[in-house]
């Protein structure tokens, strides 16, 4: 077993994918790890980019390519087969800094911890916060929920993309909260990455049929409804998955 598998998942992003295996695999400074792209069926020049990838190391990288796009689910096929003790995820348009997966891997070595990645998801008057936690947890502190774009979990804990849930958090923070049901804690990090995110604002307020805000609505009632009577302990005192219209 590695100490932790790094995985990508793309889909016509060639130039995002490169900028980010490039950083992975100069900025990452645990020596025992494996890096698996999930590509979802790329007609761009992705595969170019995996071959050069694999060839320039230093870290193995395993390709997983899928006849078509499969949406976030993709990154199943990765978790089947990840060899490593944790699991690092990493959006193909993120850019990790020096020593990211240290940051992320360190406070884990307490049993108690589950996961960990950057502080996020606040309640502020706006459907697209997920909790109600006014402690606006910081780096060191346990949270409820953190951002999914590039963080870290215990690997062997059977947790599970679910298809019904589309792009727009609502993946990240179901595992999140699987984790969160198996009785781990979620810890804060500082920074570890800058994200370049790819989505665009007008998309999502035209009801995009991956990030738009009907279908983000959508997705949130069916994680508030998939966990509203399972054990679930929040962490602040007002925290829980709620809705502001």
């Amino acid at each position: 077993m590695t100490d932790a598998t790094i995985v990508v998942l793309t889909h016509n992003r060639a130039l995002a994918l490169n900028r980010c295996l490039a950083a992975i695999c100069s900025r990452t400074v645990t020596q025992d790890v494996e890096i698996i792209v999930v590509d979802n069926g790329s007609t761009d020049a992705t595969l170019g980019v995996l071959d050069d990838a694999v060839k320039r190391g230093p870290f193995p990288i395993i390709p997983i390519l899928r006849p078509t796009n499969e949406g976030v689910c993709a990154r199943n096929h990765a978790l089947d087969i990840a060899d490593g003790k944790f699991i690092l995820q990493v959006d193909d348009d993120v850019v990790v800094q020096q020593g990211w997966d240290r940051v992320l891997l360190t406070p884990m070595t307490s049993p108690e911890v589950g996961a960990v990645g950057q502080h996020g998801f606040y309640q502020d008057g706006s459907w697209t916060k997920l909790i109600d936690d006014r402690r606006r947890p910081r780096p060191g502190q346990p949270a409820d929920l953190v951002m999914g774009y590039c963080w870290a979990w215990r690997n062997g804990l059977g947790l599970r993309y679910d298809e019904q849930f589309n792009p727009h958090w609502h993946e990240e923070s179901d595992l999140q909260l699987q984790i969160r049901s198996a009785g781990f804690r979620i810890y804060v990090v500082p920074p570890v990455c800058i994200h370049n995110s790819l989505k665009d604002a007008a998309a999502v307020r035209s009801n995009d049929p991956i990030i738009g805000e009907q279908i983000a609505r959508r997705n949130f009632e069916r994680l508030r409804d998939k966990w509203r009577d399972r054990p679930l302990t929040f962490e602040g005192e007002t925290a829980g998955l709620r809705r502001t219209s």
